[in-house]
Formats: structure tokens, C-alpha cells, sequence
């Protein structure tokens, strides 16, 4: 009789060790699967030293596609998000940050520099001005006078690289009546107000019939200190277009906006814990009062697949969809699986994923499981304490740190389009990670250092496998065909009976009949194949 293993997976903590399939393990520490074979995983590669003493979040910023030694790393001491602005044109780096106190916006001018950075940002968004300009008329009308009326608003610019943000305006000014030959003066237009903002200006509309019942259009745009502006232009010789539809109702984000994403369709969001917010299309900094989905639940994080957006709530996910930011469309998944760690949330191609009380769950387009609930029990997962997880997106797999209520830590990785791989557990300690698609691997936080994930040495694995069942049975000869350097355990009826080293010929077992039997593999390299039989010519 021959039992062979090969085509080595992971473990399957929720099935009894007799149960599972016969590649399947019961122990994978320090384990690749993906290739087919069992072979060491690759520990963490150096990279640099920690300007904080604690970080919990960091960005690659600025980096050359390929180049893993490019750019430059944020580092922040609390849970931030960093995301790429959504615009046409980001030829200055533009990047959000949500997080680290009100929401923020920064470039390759600002957030260089010699110290910790980012160095430096502006709020994220830009002020309504606090009052209406008024209108003075004076002057004697012309013979014949036409009569008519004008009133004003005005709006704020600001800027970040190329990308000129116009904030929402001023109430319209009260209307004044006046006649051909007359001088309309424009006073009191509002100086910007103090805080972290780049103004560059300001622009001044006032209402034309002519370009539509109502409308505003531009009139001149003036410099950050003016405070008034002689208008003599008749309205067929107003310079400027019609103010755009979304400057109307281009709020800034909330202040307490702690999370942040953006879509491929441009449009930004966020939360507060209360509601989910958005901006209007490649617009960041315009944020409409409209523009926001209030959730029931209390929101822990948000995260997103293709152009629909997930709400992570203390009960249950909540999908919302569509491409009006003041008409998206909310649908709550009742499983009963609330996000139980906001730094647990990753998106990625399989959907987004999240640690809820019974384990890994999925949320996707046709709704949302526990991804690991064949895998892993509730007890098996709670024991690793979820509200501790940190994810990351590896591979197009999920990777996450965790540290258990003893204090010990470890990571694992599970692919959830892969589920017959099982989980794979690592024992090396994470603080924190970084996701980095142009690097192709994870930015990893262990201790005062951030660390290069699977670029270091190779880990010395530990593969144990399941119990398998058989007539009582001498398997008296095995061969282990691998490259590298094993230690092979063996277990007949529960009792261990070998444990040595082993080369690649086959070799002699302990003689004795039994029933169950279970190897475990340990050391470094690839392994192809265990075989066991009862006799030399089988092996």
C-alpha cells in the first residue's frame, strides 16, 4: 500500500483533523502553497528606520514604478488613510489624508522635506465666505435709461499644484435697482478667513438673464485683499462663463471625517461614523450638503470594489451604489457580522473584506459571507482576537496581523478565491502595514522599523498534516522528495515514532502496525512530495 501527499495546502482549523482532504494541513506555519508544492515562506526584508517612535500607518508617496527604493514613506502615530487624488491631471502628487485631525489635501510642495514626513498639508476643502458683498449705486442715469437690477456673490479660490479648488459661494447680495449711465460698486467681498488654506483669489459673479433665468456668471476675478469692484459691464459684455453647477453647493467635508476612499469614476467618500459622505466626481474638495447617506448603525470604516462603495458598521455591511452623489443608493446585508476592527478593512478584487465576530468576512457584489467559516470555527477565529487584525492586501490575497489576549502575535494570509488553500499562518510580529501595488509587496511596521514583506530570508516552516485512516496497516518505508533541509516527524495511533532528519532517498520507519497516521515537516526549501508505503519498491 502507498498514501502519497502532494499538492500541499494550508490549515482548515473548523474540519476534524481525520476529515480533511489529503493534502490539507492541520499546522502551516511559515508556509507557501501557491506553486503546487510546499516550500518556505520568505521573512521580512529590512528597509529603513522609523522617524516615530510608534507608527500605526504609512504611505509610499511619490514613487517610480519597479523602483522599490523610491519615494518617500508618511508616517503617522495614529489609524490615517492616504489616498491618490482622483483628477485628471495629478501631475503634483496630489494625495487626501483622513485621519490625522480634519480631513487634508498635499502635494510634492508641501509634504517634503528633511523631517517627518508629510511636512505639511492644507485643509481639504475651501471656506464659504461668511457674508453677501453689498451694492452701491451712483451716478445720474443716461437720457433714455434702460432699468435693471443687479445683485452679486462671490467665492473663494484656492489651489494645490495645477488643480484650482473654487469654494461654495456667498449668499447673493440684496438686489439694488439702478439705470444706464449709472456706477455699480461692489463692497464689502470677504476677506478669506485664518487657517491652513492656500488662497489664491477670489471670483465675482453676478446674475445675467442672458445666460439663463437666474444664473450667475463671472464677472472678474480678483486678487485675495480686494474688497471692492467697480462693475460698469453691460450684460452682453460680461468676460466670464456661468458658475458651475457643483461650486453652487461645493461644502467642505466634514471636519470628522476619519476615513477616506476614492473610486475609479472619480468620486470621493468618506465617513464620520454617522453617514457616509461623498464629493462631486474629480472634484475633492467639493463635497455637496446633499451629498451624504446617513447609516443606522454606527459606521467603523468604509471601503470599496469597482465603483460601489462599503459602509463597515458595528452590525452590518451596508452596499451603496450609484453616480449622483446626492442619489446613491443604500442596501443593507443582514448577516449579523459587524466590522469588529477598522484596520482589519481591505479591499481588493475579491470585494472587501473585514473582521467580524465569527470570522474573515466578505462583502461583493452578490452579497456577503463569512469567507472563512469552512475553514476556521468561531473559536479557532476568536482566539486569535479579531478586534486586534490589521489587513493588507497581498498577492490579491488577504494578509493579517494579529495579536492574541496572552500578547502573542502572528500573521496570516487567506486567499478568498481560493478557499480549498486554506489559511497560512506566519510567527513574526506586525505593528502595521502598507499595501503597495507599484512595489508589488507590503510595507510592514515591526518595531522601530519598517520592514519589506516576503523580500527576506527564508523561514524555517512547520507543515503538519491530517490524520489519516486506514485498516491497520505497517508503513514501514517513506521518502520525502524535496531540496532543501527537513526534519520529518511521524505519529502511528497518536504516538510519535519518528523524528529525525531526512535526505531525499527513501528510508526505513519504525516497525509497528496501525491506523492513524499524521507527518510533520520541518526546515527549510521545497518539498514535492511525502510518501509512505509498505514497502521499498512503492517508494
Amino acid at each position: 500500500m502507498r498514501y502519497e501527499i502532494t499538492g500541499f495546502s494550508g490549515t482548515f482549523p473548523a474540519i476534524s483533523p481525520v476529515r480533511l482532504p489529503v493534502n490539507a494541513a492541520t499546522v502551516a506555519e511559515n508556509c507557501r502553497v501557491d506553486r503546487g508544492i510546499l516550500q518556505s515562506a520568505k521573512g521580512l526584508q529590512d528597509y529603513r528606520a522609523l522617524n516615530l517612535a510608534e507608527v500605526k500607518s504609512l504611505y509610499r508617496y511619490g514613487a517610480v514604478p519597479g523602483d522599490i527604493k523610491s519615494g518617500h514613506l508618511f508616517e503617522w502615530g495614529q489609524v490615517v488613510d492616504c489616498v491618490p487624488a482622483p483628477l485628471p491631471e495629478n501631475h503634483s502628487d496630489i494625495v487626501l489624508i483622513a485621519g490625522d485631525g480634519e480631513p487634508k489635501i498635499t502635494d510634492n510642495s508641501l509634504a517634503l522635506g528633511s523631517s517627518r514626513k508629510p511636512v505639511a498639508s492644507y485643509r481639504l476643502g475651501v471656506p464659504q465666505p461668511s457674508s453677501s458683498p453689498y451694492v452701491e449705486v451712483s451716478g445720474d442715469p443716461a437720457d433714455g435709461a434702460r432699468r435693471f437690477r443687479r445683485d452679486y456673490l462671490v467665492t473663494f479660490l484656492c489651489q494645490m499644484g495645477s488643480y484650482v479648488m473654487e469654494g461654495k459661494p456667498s449668499a447673493p447680495s440684496i438686489p439694488v435697482e439702478m439705470e444706464t449711465g449709472q456706477t455699480c460698486t461692489v463692497k464689502g467681498i470677504n476677506q478669506p478667513p485664518q487657517g491652513a488654506y492656500h488662497f489664491i483669489g477670489k471670483r465675482l459673479y453676478r446674475r445675467s438673464n442672458y445666460s439663463g433665468s437666474g444664473s450667475f456668471q463671472l464677472v472678474a476675478e480678483l486678487p485675495v485683499t480686494t474688497e471692492t469692484f467697480t462693475d460698469n459691464k453691460d450684460d452682453t459684455a460680461i468676460p466670464g462663463d456661468v458658475i458651475r453647477e457643483f461650486v453652487l453647493d461645493a461644502d467642505m467635508p466634514p471636519a470628522g471625517l476619519f476615513t477616506m476612499g476614492a473610486l475609479p469614476n472619480g468620486l470621493c467618500f468618506g465617513t464620520d461614523g454617522e453617514a457616509v459622505f461623498y464629493s462631486f466626481p474629480y472634484q475633492v474638495h467639493a463635497w455637496g450638503a446633499f451629498n451624504r447617506t446617513p447609516i443606522k448603525h454606527k459606521v467603523i470604516g468604509v471601503g470599496h470594489f469597482e465603483n460601489v462603495i462599503v459602509a463597515l458598521t458595528s452590525e452590518n455591511p451596508v452596499i451603496i451604489t450609484g453616480e449622483n452623489p446626492s442619489l446613491m443608493n443604500p442596501d443593507e446585508l443582514t448577516i449579523g457580522q459587524g466590522c469588529v476592527s477598522r484596520r482589519s478593512i481591505v479591499s481588493g478584487s475579491f470585494g472587501v473584506a473585514y473582521a467580524s465576530p465569527d470570522g474573515l468576512t466578505v462583502v461583493t457584489g452578490a452579497g456577503a459571507d463569512v469567507a472563512t467559516s469552512d475553514l476556521m470555527d468561531r473559536d479557532s477565529w476568536q482566539a486569535l482576537n479579531p478586534a486586534s487584525v490589521i489587513g493588507a492586501l497581498y498577492e490579491g490575497a488577504y494578509l493579517g496581523a494579529f495579536t492574541r489576549k496572552d500578547g502573542s502575535r502572528g500573521v496570516f494570509l487567506f486567499d478568498p478565491k481560493k478557499r480549498d488553500q486554506g489559511i497560512l499562518f506566519y510567527d513574526l510580529a506586525i505593528d502595521g502595514m502598507a499595501s503597495d501595488g507599484l512595489a508589488d509587496t507590503v510595507f510592514a511596521v515591526s518595531g522601530d522599523r519598517v520592514k519589506l514583506w516576503a523580500m527576506g530570508d527564508e523561514l524555517p516552516l512547520r507543515w503538519r498534516s491530517r490524520v489519516s485512516m486506514t485498516d491497520p496497516i505497517k508503513l514501514n518505508t517513506c521518502r520525502v522528495k524535496h531540496d532543501g533541509s527537513l526534519r520529518m516527524r511521524l505519529w502511528r495511533d497518536g504516538v510519535k515514532v519518528f523524528d529525525a532528519p531526512v535526505n531525499r532517498r527513501a528510508f526505513r520507519l519504525p516497525a509497528g502496525r496501525g491506523s492513524q497516521w499524521q507527518v510533520e515537516l520541518e526546515g527549510t526549501g521545497k518539498v514535492y512530495a511525502v510518501i509512505l508505503a509498505t514497502s521499498m519498491s512503492e517508494v
